[in-house]
């Protein structure tokens, strides 16, 4: 028994399979996109942002200058051959920060913007006249709280404080007496820094500067003071060509004891990374590169021409030539997602069952479009009615192998159809038979319906059963014409 015919047509049904398909694969892009309604433009310094503060401009002119630049969101990104830009908020973990440099030192270079600017989304803030998403204003200086626990370069930052006055000077991380300037009643201009054979203003006053004797100079303000430096334990000919101040191979050699007055742990002679990577400290790292002042790098330093330049410059030199591609983090200000499910589905050891899912969604698809007809309708499991009473009989029979009770009651049965249809009334079996036999010497001489009854009552297997059956069928089809 075959079903109705499908309400649905063959276009209609693999529209559906297309449009749920491709909803089902747009999500999990959207997953991998990080397209989770956060707000990337609230006022935070990362990659993605177009505030003054943000980095989305530097992106854009990496891009442009031929590097093949990415915002990454998994923190898989940060063992890749690349160089790792990382922008830390102030409130970030310096001890993750750590482990996250030191276990990339042989993987590639890595510039750290240290966080400066204290900023508000101007959206949020009263007499805004709507401006354009992304757009903050700066409410201040705020520098890292987190150096002290930043082992890979020991840093004295200074800057203006927030809870200071908006002409002082103050020591952000370790205050010193002899760091603090004194009082301006005004304003200065902003101040000028050299570096790269360049030299230009930073967009406003004060810079972030640091003293470090862990990293080696290569851009500093106009007093000699230090925005950004590399560290003294890696070798890069493109960082050590523009070394300020003192050359890179003197700051090697300084011991660390003599340091900042400080005592430090030297390298161990052995080092096993994850990767299983082993060095001695005779061989240099990758540089780590520390931004003490990001209005050279973010958005509103960008938006000068030489300021660019400078910064196009830092990335070459870190770079050094190395044709590998710059991953710009996203993890690390908060903004990490999971890892990509589309692209984990195309990745050992998960692609096998892909493809095996794909095969089996491929073979269930071609079956379903190249069956023949409707599907058969299943039966029911159970029988009702008189249909089931039969075939409970029959079973109970066949297992008891009493066939002989059959013959009689068949042939009673269809005695009394024969009778009823030559309108023969009489009840008694051996006059109704015999009423029969007269009526059907008359119109079929060649048959005897007493012959076929005595046969059907004396059959005891399933065999004779059937030709005496059909024997009395044969008189009813005769007598019916």
């Amino acid at each position: 028994m075959a079903r109705g015919g499908n309400p649905f047509t063959t276009r209609s049904i693999l529209a559906m399979v297309l449009v749920g398909s491709a909803a089902f694969l747009l999500l999990l892009y959207a997953i991998a996109r990080g397209w989770d309604g956060s707000d990337e433009q609230a006022g935070t310094a990362h990659a993605a942002a177009d505030g003054l503060q943000g980095f989305s401009a530097l992106v854009k002119l990496t891009e442009a200058r031929g590097y093949d630049a990415e915002l990454s969101r998994s923190e898989s990104k940060f063992n890749d051959d690349a160089l790792l830009v990382l922008t830390p908020e102030a409130f970030s973990d310096g001890e993750r920060l750590t482990q996250i440099i030191e276990d990339r030192r042989w993987r590639g270079p890595t510039i750290v913007i240290l966080p400066k600017w204290y900023a508000f989304r101007a959206s949020g803030l009263p007499g805004q006249d709507d401006p354009p998403n992304g757009w903050v204003r700066l409410y201040g200086q705020m520098g890292p709280g987190w150096l002290e626990e930043f082992e890979t370069a020991r840093i004295e930052l200074y800057g203006r404080s927030p809870d200071e006055e908006d002409t002082q000077r103050a020591l952000i991380v370790r205050q010193t007496e002899d760091a603090m300037d004194e009082e301006e009643e005004s304003e200065p201009a902003p101040p000028g820094y050299s570096g790269f054979g360049m030299a230009g203003t930073l967009p406003q006053y004060p810079a972030q500067w640091m003293n470090s004797a862990d990293l080696v100079p290569v851009i500093a303000d106009d007093e000699g003071r230090m925005l950004v430096g590399y560290s003294t334990d890696s070798e890069n000919e493109g960082l050590d060509a523009f070394a300020l101040a003192a050359s890179a191979e003197a700051a090697r050699e300084t011991e660390p004891e003599d340091r900042a007055g400080e005592t430090a742990t030297a390298p161990p002679d052995i080092v096993v990374t994850t990767d299983e990577y082993y060095y001695d400290d005779d061989e240099a790292f990758y540089p780590v590169v520390i931004v003490a002042e990001p209005d050279l790098l973010n958005n509103y330093g960008l938006a000068d021409e030489d300021r660019a330049r400078a910064a196009m410059a830092l990335i070459d030199a870190t770079v050094d030539g190395a044709d590998i591609p710059i991953v710009f983090d996203m993890v690390v200000p908060g903004y990490g997602q999971a890892d990509n499910l589309l692209t984990m589905a195309f990745t050992p050891p998960f692609l096998a069952a892909t493809l095996c899912l794909l095969l089996a969604a491929l073979v269930i698809g071609w079956r379903a479009f190249r069956r023949y007809g409707p599907p058969m309708l299943a039966g029911d499991a159970t029988t009702l009615g008189k249909s089931q009473l039969v075939g409970n009989g029959a079973a109970l029979l066949e297992r008891t192998r009493r066939f002989h009770l059959l013959g009689d009651p068949y042939a009673n049965l269809m005695g009394a159809r024969i009778a009823r249809a030559l309108g023969i009334r009489t009840a008694q079996p051996e006059a109704r038979a015999q009423a029969i036999e007269t009526a059907l010497a008359r119109r079929a001489p060649g048959m005897s319906f007493i012959e076929a009854a005595n046969f059907m009552r004396s059959a005891d297997n399933p065999r004779e059963l059937l030709r005496g059956a059909r024997a009395l069928k044969d008189i009813e089809r005769t007598i019916r014409r």
